[in-house]
């Protein structure tokens, strides 16, 4: 985001190796019923805690991302100084948290959306952002379809890099998310 300490995205069993005791700021992004991991337990961080089940429609039993959830985000997100060591983090560190730093990026530098990708990458290698938080931050930052746009580029590139993932989010019944299919050998020419 800026010059200055890293920005670190995980899951929660990476939490351990997490510059807690450095970060100024902690994103905590957990299913609804989930407890609160106890290595958030008493940081010197400012802790915006976030609950919804990482799915890309609304629907019981689950609780989506909505609008308000974004907005709390970006909201959180105007606090921040150049410098500030930022944590975030969901359950396994591939959707939820991802598509929290890449909306924090979009916000930070309108207009760079191709690059927030390419940043959270850098980052997280194998991100997966979900599309439901994306197209929210879309809507609300105003950029007209440009984020939805670069997410769809950056899951071509996820799946050309690691297949594996569209096969998960397959299982998980995101397949709405892949672009193409990435299992037919000529799609992946296309």
């Amino acid at each position: 985001m800026e010059e200055g300490p890293p920005h670190f995205v995980c899951g929660i069993g990476e939490l351990h190796a997490a510059p807690l005791k450095t970060a100024r700021r902690v994103i905590s992004i957990l299913d609804p019923v989930a407890p609160k991991p106890p290595e958030l337990a008493n940081l010197r961080a400012t802790v915006l805690t976030l609950r919804f089940d990482d799915v890309i429609v609304a629907g019981e039993p689950y609780r989506a991302p909505a609008r308000a959830d974004i907005e709390r985000l970006l909201a959180f997100d105007r606090e921040h100084q150049p410098g500030d060591a930022l944590v975030i983090h969901c359950h396994a560190g591939i959707s939820r948290s991802t598509a929290a730093f890449a909306i924090l990026l979009a916000a930070r530098r309108p207009g760079t959306e191709a690059q927030v990708f390419a940043e959270l990458r850098a980052v997280r290698p194998r991100a997966w952002p979900n599309s439901l938080m994306i197209a929210l931050a879309d809507d609300i930052l105003g950029t007209r379809g440009r984020l939805v746009a670069e997410l769809r580029e950056h899951y071509k590139q996820q799946l050309r890099q690691y297949p594996e993932i569209g096969r998960m989010m397959i299982g998980l019944g995101r397949e709405r998310e892949i672009p193409f299919d990435p299992f037919v050998p000529d799609a992946k020419a296309k």
